[in-house]
């Protein structure tokens, strides 16, 4: 942020103070500065203040710094129903054990470690505003008297500082669509080194890239071709390579076996490094326009969670990792596929 932009907004927010509209266009200054929490909460200072036109403002603005997917999430009924078996049978091979749960969400499942018989729970999460509103509804359930919501990355907590002991159990639901990108490895890594006891039981212990070829029919309306007999193909440069789907859409083929693409071990303090993996398909004839990736989480206890494509709706997309140009499969034909990660990241594709 340049310094001259911080520096005007410092200088007009005292001046702005009491005035809700004044608020909000320092508030959505702070934003296109980077300063979003900062923004969100100068918006909750002035929603009490403001007439109703200010106010819807100011509320989207603040629902703005909370991700959508957090309403989608708990609405996730077999994902819900995977952690809270988890988390029941971690705690009965455990009574009486002590929880970390990194990212705290709405706080249900730091809930679910409760209910289960934990000792006590501490769940941190990084954005404030997420953290003061699941410490809410812990409280509002009645369990605040062993759950402990702290407002900070789990990397930066210092487990005799922050929670006065190491953990027993280690519950984390950071997982993105692509199984990497909302940092898993690193905060795993960091937590199972300085924040859990040596023998600390991981929920999810493992996650798994798998892949198969299919053919995602829906293609054709992210590409086009000729519209009102003019040709727009040429724009087609700027379709993505990777594209998000629905696992229960019923576009979607499968025209291959399924394999691991990459396994990661989430119960481990070693450095999982950028790495390549290749495995090879047998497809099982017709048209395949990519590979689809999805995730599989292996949350210990016998239980595991996959969003496989063709069945139950998830909040998990899977993702297409196009073709160039869709390709004719046969019967038993051999098809590699090629993957690396760079431990936020898969990229995947084809000889």
């Amino acid at each position: 942020m340049a310094l001259n932009t911080k520096a005007a907004i410092d200088a007009l927010l005292p001046q702005a103070m009491g005035n809700p509209a004044a608020m909000l266009r320092i508030a959505e200054m702070m934003v296109d500065a980077g300063r979003k929490e900062e923004a969100a909460a100068l918006a909750e200072q002035a929603l009490p203040l403001a007439d109703a036109p200010t106010a819807c403002r100011l509320h989207d603005l603040i629902a703005a710094q909370v991700p959508a997917w957090h309403f989608l999430l708990v609405r996730d009924r077999p994902r819900n129903a995977a952690y809270r078996a988890a988390i029941k049978a971690a705690l009965t091979r455990r009574p009486g054990a002590r929880v970390l749960e990194i990212g705290t969400g709405t706080g249900l499942l730091a809930l679910y470690a409760a209910e289960a018989g934990a000792v006590e729970v501490v769940t941190c999460e990084a954005n404030p505003l997420i953290a003061r509103a699941a410490a809410e509804v812990i409280a509002a359930n009645g369990w605040s008297h062993k759950v402990r919501v702290i407002a900070e990355h789990s990397t930066k907590l210092d487990a005799a500082r922050d929670m006065g002991w190491r953990a027993d159990i280690l519950v984390s639901e950071i997982i993105a669509n692509d199984l990497l990108s909302e940092q898993v490895l690193p905060a795993h890594e960091h937590a199972m080194g300085a924040l859990v006891a040596d023998d600390a039981i991981v929920i999810p212990v493992a996650g798994v890239a798998r892949v198969a070829l299919v053919e995602d029919t829906s293609r054709d309306r992210s590409s086009l071709g000729h519209v009102d007999g003019f040709d727009l193909s040429a724009f087609n440069r700027f379709v993505p390579w990777q594209r998000r789907l629905r696992v229960d859409s019923d576009m979607l083929m499968q025209r291959s076996d399924v394999a691991d693409l990459f396994c990661f071990d989430l119960a481990s303090a070693n450095y999982a490094a950028p790495g390549r993996a290749t495995v090879t398909l047998t497809a099982s004839g017709g048209r395949a326009t990519g590979v689809l990736q999805w995730l599989q989480l292996d949350l210990g206890g016998g239980v595991v969670y996959e969003n496989l494509p063709g069945h139950a709706p998830s909040n998990w997309a899977a993702i297409h990792h196009r073709f160039a140009a869709p390709i004719n499969t046969r019967p038993g034909q051999p098809v590699r596929v090629h993957g690396m990660h760079d431990r936020s990241r898969i990229t995947v594709w084809t000889d």
